[in-house]
Formats: C-alpha cells, structure tokens, sequence
C-alpha cells in the first residue's frame, strides 16, 4: 500500500544542528537507513543512543519521534516531536509530525489545532493534507487546490490532493488527479487503497493505515531521555520550613533575651510567611436600598470585516444559485453582521452534481477570517475557514430583493 505521501515532507530530511553537525550526520544517516529498511528496533535504539549524546539538538529528537513511529509507539512519538518544537518553535514538519501524531491517537482537536497555530509556517501542500486527515476535508481540497492552481506544485503536493479528494468523497477528480504522476496499473491500486481507507473508520485510522503502523504497546519515552529544563523555564523552589515556636516560660521567670546575632531563621522567609497571613478587613460602606434591575444581555462579539485578502468564510453550498441567494437573504434579515456586506459565491463539481459555496470573502489573515466565523456561529450559523477557490461577488436574480446589499469596500 502506498505509504502517506505527506511524510516525505512531515517527517523527512533530517537537518542536524549545526555545532553536532560533524559528529552526528553519519548517526543521522544510519537512522535513516534503518528506517528506510524497516528494521525499526534498530532506528529506536541508535535515535536513543544520538539523543542521549546530544539532548539539545531539535533534529535528534526529531528523527527519534520518527523512529518510534515505526515501532506505533504514538505516545513516545509525541513527546520526542513536541520535545523538538519545544527547542525550535519554528520547527515547521515536527509540528506536522505531531499534528498526525495526534489525529492517530484520535486527539483531533489538538491536531487542528496545532495545525492552525503554525498557519503558513507548514508548506500549503502539507497543511492542506492534514487539515483533510484531521476531518476537514473541504478546508484541505481548497487549500491544496489554491497550492497547485498558483503553479510549481510537484508530484507529492499532486497526490496530497488527490487523497484530499477521495477523503471528501470526489474520486472522480481524486483518480483523474493522480493520473497526472502515475502510470494506469499503479492508478487503479492506488484508488482501491485509498478508497479503502476513507471507507474505514475515522480520522485515527485513517493516519495509522497511511503510517503503516496502528498504534500498539508503548511504555513512552524513556525518562533518562526527558528534555531538562532550561535556565529560562520557571523551576518549583521549596520554601524553608518556619521556624519552631518559642517556649512557653513560667510566669514568674522572665523570658530571656538572646543577642541580636544568635537569631535563628533567616528574616526574609519569615516576612514573607507574614505577609502572606494578612487579611485587609473591607472598607464600611454605606448600604442603600437594592434597586431592583435587569443585568444587561451579553452582546454577541464583535466580528472582523473583511479587507481585502484571500481568506474566505465559507456559510453554506446549495444546489442552485437561486437557493444561494435566498439562503443569504434570510441570514441578513437575521444577522445584522452580513446586512452591509456583499456574498461571494463559487461553483464547485461534486460527482455529478455542481454546488455553488455561499461566502463572505476578503479576510486579510485566516485569524481575522476565523473571529468572523465565530462572530457567525454565535448568531446560530455554521461556517468554516478556507482560501479563495475562483469566489465572486454573487450576481443578484432579483434585483428587488427585501433586504439592500451594499458592497463594504
């Protein structure tokens, strides 16, 4: 079966840091052959063994979540990719990793996440993959195909659309989409995997077919292995015990006093340990009669508008125009926060059947795209993000329509 073809990018080329560059790179190499052979007991061991020796290095810790892949040890793969990201945040295809890490172990809110936080740090031909194996399908076909439509898209980010394709249902635009890279024998094997992924349970074993390897036993990364914290990472300080009470004397013995210079305890934990027992009594106020009122409703967020930019929220997909428009009218009688707004809208072919995407286009970043659509869905609608497919500002059937759309420019 063929293996995902968004690992080549994820999970791939190793790029050992630089001041371990001369001692590492044949141990890198090593790695890579092991797993490039299979022998994934081997790839575990030397990874361990390089981390070991060089616990700081990103990419070290990367090719050990790699290698624990291919063992299914979900758990401890996690950990060595986000132990990678924690000493490179910009490390874009560990944060990939551990993006496809997490749909496999059926965590599909962290993935997305995840996915959204690195935004345009990971390649559209990557993103765009794991957004349709995290269960976003339509959000992942309109970002690969935007990718290839832009031009000087390869083979890999060909294939990643084309399984984007088959994971939202369209395996005629799926096949004819891998026809362009593989030979007819290879095509027909290829669609009967991939058809028999997407029929297959969800997102988690999506990923785990793609992978090869279906999580399993995992006792987690070794803990001689844990990234220690570094000088700049808050570290838990124990405080001092107080010091023991004076003892009680006689009444008729007068307590002696020591010297000021045999004072036990050193004074700032006990001042602390003082101020931290204070209470300040509340100021007297003067009481007045309650007034009887109704505590004002909580107005809905305000929401970004549009900019000019190629993020789009897509509202909704109808089999007609006509429904389209109707659909929008209704909503901007609703929502006064599409009522000074135009609809674009975008022919899409779903098998047989041709669906035109209702949308307010026009965001400048996909932050600002994602606060309107939230801005949406608390006023009771359903939205999501993508980027712009061929959207236009819809042309209106009925020119006397109830509610007056002005373009916001």
């Amino acid at each position: 079966m063929h293996r995902s073809v968004i690992l080549s990018a994820a999970l791939g080329a190793l790029t050992v840091s630089a001041p371990l560059q001369a001692s590492m790179t044949r141990v890198a190499a090593k790695i890579e052959q092991a797993l490039a052979k299979g022998k994934s007991d081997r790839a575990v061991a030397e990874a361990e063994a390089a981390v070991a020796a060089a616990p700081a290095d990103p990419a070290l810790r990367h090719l050990l979540g790699r290698a624990y892949l291919g063992k299914g040890r979900y758990r401890a793969a996690a950990t060595s990719f986000a132990d990678a990201l924690r000493l490179d945040p910009a490390r874009a295809n560990s944060a990939l990793g551990l993006a496809l890490v997490r749909i496999g172990l059926g965590e599909i809110g962290e993935a997305r996440a995840l996915i959204e936080a690195q935004g345009e740090a990971l390649p559209a031909g990557d993103r765009g993959l794991a957004l349709a194996l995290a269960g976003d399908a339509p959000a992942g076909v309109a970002l690969l195909e935007a990718d290839v439509r832009a031009g000087g898209a390869d083979a890999r980010v060909r294939q990643n659309l084309a399984l984007a394709y088959g994971l939202a249902g369209r395996w005629a635009e799926a096949k004819l989409m891998a026809s362009y890279d593989l030979p007819p024998a290879e095509l027909s094997q290829r669609i009967m995997d991939w058809s028999r992924i997407a029929r297959d349970g969800g997102p988690a074993s999506h990923v785990a077919a793609l992978l090869g390897t279906p999580p399993g036993v995992d006792p987690g990364q070794p803990e001689r292995l844990a990234l220690v914290p570094t000088a700049a990472e808050p570290v838990a300080v124990a405080l001092a015990p107080p010091p023991p009470p004076p003892l009680a004397m006689p009444a008729d013995v007068p307590a002696p006093v020591p010297p000021r210079a045999e004072l036990p305890s050193p004074e700032p934990a006990v001042v602390r340990a003082a101020k931290m027992q204070i209470q300040f009594a509340p100021r007297p106020v003067t009481t007045a009669k309650p007034v009887a009122s109704t505590p004002p409703r909580a107005r809905p967020p305000l929401a970004p508008r549009p900019s000019g930019g190629r993020y789009v929220v897509q509202i909704g997909a109808y089999d007609r125009a006509a429904v389209a428009e109707a659909a929008w009218t209704r909503w901007a009688a609703r929502t006064p926060l599409l009522r000074d707004l135009t609809p674009s809208t975008a022919t899409v072919a779903r098998g047989a059947t041709r669906l035109t995407r209702l949308s307010v286009a026009g965001f400048a970043t996909r932050d600002t795209a994602a606060g309107f659509c939230q801005a949406f869905r608390v006023r009771g609608g359903h939205c999501f993000v993508r980027l712009h497919a061929g959207d236009a500002p819809l042309q209106w059937a009925r020119r006397s329509a109830p509610v007056r759309l002005a373009s916001r420019a």
